[in-house]
């Protein structure tokens, strides 16, 4: 299998996986690595662009359960929607689920649910952020409004102020 997509390691019993905008033949290998669930960051348009106009159902095809939360390129989410689907992604790994989350390059807007489900399951953002650009091979995540939403995300986390957590 080829080096397109990459394990986040981290202690738990679920597994979390990281790639840019997969292909169809890609979702066949996600289905191989035990991937149940796929997170699909793109707003329609650019999906239209990247060729997956139709990912949920060449995800249903092969078994996998389709998640969108579209961010613009380089954007952020609104934190309490946003806040809804990490603690939503925690609770599929918890459950022992294996999650792949991808955005066009799989950098930025994935590296940014990555660290802060990272983050629900104890890590400061700083660790977080880390792990996740360990595991992606580059830096993460793309602009400094993204390791600032991470920062506070994490400060929400902590300090109890979000009741998801």
């Amino acid at each position: 299998m080829s080096d397109w997509c990459f394990a986040l390691p981290f202690d738990g019993v679920g597994s979390l996986w990281l790639t840019p905008c997969p292909t169809a033949e890609q979702l066949t290998e996600l289905r191989a690595r035990g991937v149940d669930t796929v997170l699909s960051m793109l707003p329609p348009a650019e999906a239209d662009a990247l060729g997956m106009r139709d990912e949920a159902a060449l995800c249903a095809a092969q078994g996998i359960t389709y998640l969108s939360h579209p961010i613009p390129d380089f954007g952020l989410p609104e934190p309490d929607q946003f806040s809804a689907l990490i603690a939503k992604l925690g609770n599929r790994l918890a459950a022992g689920q294996s999650v792949a989350i991808h955005c066009r390059a799989g950098i930025g807007r994935t590296g940014m649910a990555a660290a802060c489900t990272l983050v629900t399951m104890g890590h400061t953002a700083e660790e977080a952020i880390a792990m996740v650009s360990a595991a992606r091979g580059v830096s993460i995540p793309d602009t400094v409004e993204q390791g600032e939403f991470i920062a506070s995300f994490a400060q929400g986390v902590k300090k109890g102020t979000d009741p998801r957590y």
